[in-house]
């Protein structure tokens, strides 16, 4: 499998995982484990099937943006663009972590903790932290 199946699959596997963390804890889930669920999935899956992380990441987040622009009319290119871009970001900071620090977990801390981030901005920036 190359690096579409595995982006594929990352978006479908973390679809239906993260349709179980939002029945409950919704903010405390978005903000902290789902963007671990999203990183272990992409670079697992691209690892597991001897794939490139980055063009991993870059079909998933794209799967994202495609969602993101129909499911927000309103701002749905501007969420989908920045969609692609952070997954593609994440994924460079999981090869910069593992290049640099020579350790794939060290890349994937990296990246949750941009994509945990990030996460926590747009919840507090949207007013939903108490979303539940």
């Amino acid at each position: 499998m190359d690096f579409l199946g595995a982006g594929l699959l990352a978006a479908g596997m973390v679809w239906a995982i993260n349709r179980f963390l939002l029945q409950t804890e919704k903010a405390v889930n978005i903000m902290f484990i789902i963007p671990g669920v999203e990183e272990l999935a992409k670079t697992g899956l691209a690892l597991f099937f001897n794939s490139s992380v980055l063009l991993t990441h870059g079909v998933f987040g794209t799967v994202e943006a495609i969602v993101d622009v129909f499911a927000t009319r309103r701002k749905g290119i501007a969420a989908g663009l920045v969609s692609y871009l952070g997954h593609f970001l994440f994924g460079l900071l999981t090869i910069l972590g593992q290049k640099e620090l020579e350790s794939i977990w060290a890349g994937l801390g990296l990246a949750y903790l941009a994509h945990a981030s990030w996460n926590v901005l747009v919840i507090m920036k949207s007013g939903k932290e108490k979303v539940n």
